[in-house]
C-alpha cells in the first residue's frame, strides 16, 4: 500500500495494475487515476461515493468522469475498503451491503484522510503567541475547507 501523497511527490513508482481507493471522491483520486494510465498503469479506482469526484462541482466533475472513460479506467462506485493482502484488496459496496474483491493488484493507493498534525501548537502557545489552527492541523478536511478555515481565522486577528 503506498499513500496518494507519496504517489504526487513522486516518492514511489506503483506496478502494472493499480487500484486506487478515493475515500473522499474529490480530485486526488481521479488525479491520480489519469497520471498512473497515463505512465501505462491499468487502473482501478474505488469510490467512497456515487461516482468519481462526487464531492466537487457537477460541471468539473462530468470532465474528470468522461476523461477517466475516455482513459480506460474501471471506476467502481459505492466502495469502502475493508483490508488487503499481498495481490488482492478487499472493499464492501456501501448500499448493497456486499464483499467486493479486487485480486491481482500490484499496487493499492491510498487517496484516504490524513492525521491531524500540529507539535508546533504547544510550542507556539508557550510564547504567548496568538495562534489559530487550520485545515489539517485540526482535521483531515479539503482545501476548500481549509481556505474558509483561513479566512475566519483571518477575520479574529
Amino acid at each position: 500500500m503506498v499513500h496518494a501523497a507519496d504517489i504526487l511527490a513522486g516518492n514511489v513508482k506503483t506496478g502494472a495494475r493499480v487500484v486506487i481507493y478515493d475515500w473522499h471522491a474529490d480530485w486526488i483520486g481521479a488525479g491520480i487515476a489519469e497520471r498512473l494510465v497515463s505512465e501505462g498503469a491499468h487502473v482501478r479506482l474505488a469510490v467512497n461515493g456515487m461516482c468519481a469526484a462526487a464531492s466537487i462541482q457537477s460541471y468539473v466533475r462530468f470532465e474528470i468522469i468522461g476523461r477517466l472513460h475516455k482513459l480506460g479506467v474501471e471506476v467502481h462506485p459505492w466502495l469502502r475498503l475493508y483490508g488487503a493482502d499481498d495481490r488482492t484488496a478487499y472493499f464492501i459496496h456501501t448500499a448493497a451491503r456486499e464483499p467486493v474483491v479486487f485480486e491481482d493488484v500490484d499496487t493499492l493507493v491510498l487517496a484516504a484522510p490524513n492525521h491531524p498534525v500540529d507539535e508546533l501548537s504547544e510550542a507556539v502557545k508557550t510564547q504567548g503567541i496568538e495562534l489559530h489552527l487550520i485545515g489539517d492541523c485540526l482535521t483531515p478536511r479539503t482545501a476548500e475547507e481549509a481556505v474558509y478555515d483561513g479566512l475566519k481565522a483571518g477575520m479574529a486577528v
